[in-house]
């Protein structure tokens, strides 16, 4: 799925460099939600090598929260 969705950001994840692809979830205060980014895709950066399917094999759980901090700054 490659690009197929909007490009979030650059991130490392070790010494490899990542675009993350996905759409921005808003913070919604009414109802205690808050906000992050809802990732849909990530590729070795700059290029359409998707590696979603290997993060999803090694630990999904650890790359959402390395990404949602470094989404938050």
């Amino acid at each position: 799925m490659a690009k197929a969705s909007n490009f979030l950001m650059s991130m490392y994840c070790g010494d490899t460099l990542l675009d993350v692809y996905g759409y921005v979830d808003k913070d919604e205060p009414s109802v205690g939600h808050v906000g992050g980014i809802d990732i849909e895709d990530v590729c070795i950066a700059d290029t359409e090598i998707s590696v979603w399917e290997m993060i999803h094999a090694l630990d999904f759980d650890k790359f959402d929260k390395q990404a949602q901090e470094s989404w938050r700054g």
